[in-house]
């Protein structure tokens, strides 16, 4: 497969200008994917980029934009275990060490979903459940994900998938988790109370319900579960649904010490609540949040690295993030708090 790497400065709002003294620091990317990403064409595309040459290129831009590491892993399919694609990301893993394997969300979530949407859970699938959850363990997995709490649909042939967080097998995996000292990635848009779909994906797609069902209470239940368990909320900064704020995120770390942030640099509906305002310079509350709580949070790109042309936005603006961080607490974010999270090796 040939690559195109497409660098931009552009990111939706307002173009952003990469001061000429901009300092770099490495850093770990703990949410990347493999296949490509094309549900805005109206279908999902999931070529992995596995063969040498695009695993080369895959490196040499991970090189360019200073990432020491990535933790690939399988965007949370819905149907049908798809063991193939979780075997791919394994051998990714070993052929570099540049990248880490995170499993599950090829085999774990289609479990989740069949088993909520049937009502029940037999014996049998929790059986598998475990023992699917044990493999990848024994594979060496960084993490367990990506698995979806309330994912929404983009497009027409891209799923929407919702459990409740307190869910038996969410509670189980949690348990097998903290047995295995690996964490979960969770993606997660966090409904306080219900409130209506947004405009922007009823208009996408037919398979979002007009109404978000409130999580915020079974997702403080499965924290609760097991402290043991490490929980990675993912593409926090990223707004879909307009209550992803750091006040919301400040109760919840406060309340549970096993949360954990995963921040993504990018542009989202709700921009407001952004790590990085119009002009891409850090907003002043959340320099103080992250101070904060520096060594509950993460990073993580939400890269699709299958894609014919790669947007590069997301990295690019990660590393004007880190830029503009205090040096108190850069590097913890950049690189340490993830080793430790993750169980990573230098």
């Amino acid at each position: 497969m040939l690559v195109v790497f497409v660098v931009t400065r552009v990111v939706g709002i307002q173009q952003v200008f990469v001061n000429e003294q901009q300092e770099y620091y490495p850093w770990i990317d703990t949410h990347a994917h493999m296949e490509s990403n094309t549900v805005t064409l109206g279908k999902v595309s999931r070529d992995l980029c596995t063969s040498v040459s695009c695993l080369e290129e895959f490196e040499r831009v991970l090189q360019h934009h200073h990432v020491e590491k990535t933790i690939v892993m399988s965007p949370p399919r819905a149907r049908e275990p798809n063991e193939e694609a979780e075997d791919d990301l394994l051998h990714a893993s070993t052929t570099s060490e540049a990248f880490d394997y995170g499993g599950g969300g090829a085999v774990l979530n289609p479990m989740l979903q069949e088993a909520y949407r049937a009502g029940i859970v037999s014996s049998e699938l929790r059986s598998n459940f475990e023992l699917a959850a044990k493999k990848i363990a024994a594979n060496g997995a960084a993490v367990f994900g990506e698995i979806a709490g309330l994912h929404l649909s983009a497009g027409p042939s891209h799923p929407f998938e919702q459990i409740p967080l307190d869910h038996e097998l969410m509670l189980l995996l949690a348990d097998i988790a903290a047995a295995e000292g690996i964490p979960m990635d969770i993606h997660l848009d966090l409904i306080p109370t219900n409130q209506p779909t947004p405009t922007f994906f009823l208009q996408r797609s037919e398979r979002n319900p007009t109404e978000l069902e409130s999580n915020l209470e079974s997702f403080e239940r499965l924290l609760e579960h097991n402290r043991n368990a490490r929980i990675v909320l993912a593409h926090v900064g990223w707004d879909m649904v307009g209550t992803q704020s750091f006040e919301l995120y400040d109760r919840l770390l406060s309340r549970h010490d096993n949360l954990f942030l995963q921040i993504r640099v990018s542009t989202s509906l709700f921009s407001e609540h952004g790590v990085l305002d119009k002009n891409g310079v850090v907003r002043e509350e959340w320099l103080d949040f992250l101070e904060k709580y520096q060594n509950r949070f993460v990073l993580g790109t939400d890269m699709f690295y299958g894609d014919s042309e790669l947007d590069t936005r997301s990295l690019e603006l990660t590393n004007v993030f880190l830029d503009q961080l205090p040096k108190s607490i850069v590097t913890a974010i950049a690189t340490e708090n993830a080793k430790v999270i993750y169980r990573l090796s230098n």
